[in-house]
């Protein structure tokens, strides 16, 4: 070590760490000596123990290098086990601090804090006990985190299997583990593909612990700051990285060369990454740094830099625990495509006085909430979505009637379809091929999913009734992603569909008897790429496209209709919708044309009537798809 990095000779970092080294270059590490935040409590899994605010428990993922994980469950996701519309959570993958050098899953702070994470939002938290230098020197740690995302996806662990959703998952990690985020991302992204069914959605790095071989403006200022002396810093570093290796290598400093290539697949793949710090951190100007080059990288980045504090002092300091758990669960509801939300697309009441549109707030009735990047929180955690039941026992079949499975279709878009395939198809004694429906979503192309439970129930009930193979198409979402993003989707899902060998599809589908379906701003979406389908027939050969079934579609204009001024409880995009059908008949088109009195926009679960509408609607679905031999049009409403 080089002079100007000499340690002050008022700082011990060896005894302000309560480490020993030994002769073997292992350490000896005095945990009884440290505060009781630091001391190792043990797993709570005693289900009986209410008090508790989530269970967890620790499982071995590799014997022979000690590598294990505490998994964390929220106590209202085993209160509710026995539930039969039972929602999986997304899941955190969080790696703890300790430059590297200390600390485990087991350290009560970093205990209480998964404890805590997997309760608010809830989620599945997997706090992954990797391996401490200098007895295992990086990149172990890095390793030990793909062998940790590794095993989530092929694990059999019930805790998994049963609450985790793969498709939802983030990594996070404090100091050290803020480190082991940026490196094992960048290697999860490189690999994205061969990870499926894990979908990662973002990483927050919290505190992330980086170095280099000069003197940031903020080490140099809090040189002897007591939560993390340069010393310290310096020490931690000397017993982690590769040997002969100085702080300008890589696994320290992420900025060498300009930043990682690899950053561009991040990019890419639509990751957000988040970044926390504060000014008592002299780690600080590393950060902000790293953020700038992961911007410049075209990387969507959430900053969160407040003054005062100390570094990791949001899981240190308890007081400031509750308020950083906010700032993360904003950061993943905004980083997630919405899985599980319903609004009501009316929501009025059957008084003709309802509120004008100058008294109600758009925002709190979708329940979003706007961004300065222009993206949108989407707070989905409240509304019910449905997983997909790929393999259901064989003695369930004739309970059930509809299996579904989610297949991938562009990883880098996130997109994505959920086919339902009803189980009379799966008789091996059937041959027949059955019709495609392929189904778009509603939720005014800003909400709602392919999971969404309400539409999960009707795709399977669409699936069942006529019968067919039904293909629910997870688009893009706007803002994010405006128009015409969700028809451009559409139209890959069509080509994907036509070459795609997916066992379900392939086995089960009758190409040539294909329809496009949508509700809602889906029912816009199946218009749009319907015109879109007439123009490429040849190009998508073998698949003929028999029909379109617009259902409540979503239409618009500059000047308000006689409908949309009204403020009655009835749909008030009717009127477009059946100017919409008189354009198509001047045009020559067949259509038939379903529209009922009353009602509302969409259909409503919890409304005896508006039940009964969708099962009137399946019936005419039904008498659609097995009669039409030729192309046409279907407006319902």
């Amino acid at each position: 070590m080089s002079d100007k990095f000499a340690l002050p000779h008022s700082i011990d970092p060896y005894l302000y760490l309560q480490i020993t080294p030994n002769d073997d270059d292992t350490l000896t590490r005095n945990y009884s000596n440290l505060p009781s935040s630091l001391q190792m409590v043990a797993a709570t899994l005693d289900p009986d123990d209410h008090q508790t605010i989530a269970v967890s428990k620790d499982v071995t993922i590799n014997k022979s290098n000690d590598l294990s994980v505490r998994i964390f469950l929220p106590r209202q996701a085993l209160d509710s086990s026995s539930s039969t519309n039972k929602i999986k959570l997304p899941v955190i993958v969080y790696f703890h601090g300790g430059g590297f050098i200390l600390f485990s899953v087991g350290t009560s702070m970093t205990h209480d804090f998964c404890s805590n994470i997997a309760s608010e939002f809830p989620a599945v938290v997997v706090s992954v006990d990797y391996r401490l230098a200098p007895e295992h020197r990086l990149p172990a740690a890095h390793d030990d985190a793909m062998e940790a995302l590794h095993w989530i996806i092929t694990t059999h662990d019930e805790w998994i299997t049963n609450y985790a959703d793969l498709t939802s998952c983030f990594l996070m990690g404090t100091s050290a583990g803020g480190n082991i985020v940026y490196y094992a991302g960048l290697r999860a992204a490189a690999e994205a593909d061969n990870m499926l069914p894990l979908k990662i959605k973002g990483l927050i790095l919290h505190s992330p612990f980086f170095g280099g071989l000069n003197r940031t403006e903020s080490e140099l200022r809090l040189e002897n700051n007591m939560h993390l002396p340069l010393c310290v810093n310096d020490l931690m570093w000397e017993l982690a990285l590769p040997i002969g290796a100085d702080r300008g290598h890589e696994y320290c400093d992420p900025t060498v060369g300009g930043g990682s290539k690899l950053l561009q697949q991040i990019e890419l793949l639509g990751w957000k990454v988040m970044v926390t710090g504060c000014d008592g951190d002299p780690l600080i100007d590393r950060q902000i740094e790293l953020a700038k080059i992961m911007k410049q990288k075209g990387v969507q980045v959430v900053s969160h830099f407040v003054e005062g504090g100390f570094h990791s002092c949001d899981i240190i300091d308890t007081s400031k625990t509750t308020q950083f758990i906010v700032c993360i669960k904003d950061f993943i509801l905004s980083s997630t495509v919405p899985a599980c939300l319903f609004i009501k697309s009316s929501n009025m009441s059957d008084d003709k006085t309802a509120p004008s549109d100058s008294t109600i707030d758009p925002f709190n009735q979708l329940q979003i909430i706007q961004n300065d990047d222009g993206t949108i929180t989407r707070n989905w955690t409240n509304f019910p979505s449905t997983v997909a039941t790929p393999n259901i026992p064989d003695e369930h079949h004739h309970t059930l009637g509809v299996l579904s499975k989610d297949v991938p279709v562009n990883q880098s878009k996130h997109t994505w379809v959920r086919i339902f395939v009803p189980c009379q198809a799966l008789d091996p004694s059937s041959t027949a091929q059955l019709p495609l429906i392929v189904h778009f979503h509603g939720g005014g192309f800003v909400v709602l999913s392919a999971a969404t439970s309400l539409f999960h129930d009707f795709c399977s009930n669409i699936a069942a009734k006529v019968p067919a193979v039904v293909a629910s198409v997870e688009y893009r979402l706007a803002p994010e992603h405006r128009l015409p993003a969700a028809y451009d989707d559409a139209m890959e899902v069509l080509h994907w569909i036509k070459k795609t060998q997916e066992d379900w599809l392939h086995k089960y589908v009758d190409l040539s008897r294909c329809f496009l379906m949508g509700d809602s701003s889906g029912g816009n979406i199946a218009y749009h790429a319907g015109l879109r389908a007439s123009a490429q027939v040849d190009d998508l050969l073998p698949l003929k496209i028999r029909g379109l079934i617009l259902n409540y579609p979503f239409f618009g204009g500059v000047k308000r209709t006689e409908s949309e001024l009204s403020g009655s409880s009835e749909d008030p995009l009717i009127d477009r919708q059946i100017e919409f059908v008189k354009m198509m008949e001047r045009k020559g088109v067949k259509v038939i044309c379903h529209l009922d009195q009353g009602g509302k926009h969409g259909f409503d679960d919890s409304d005896p009537v508006s039940a009964a509408k969708r099962r009137a609607v399946l019936d005419c679905i039904k008498d659609f798809v097995l009669s039409s031999a030729d192309n046409r049009f279907r407006a319902s409403e």
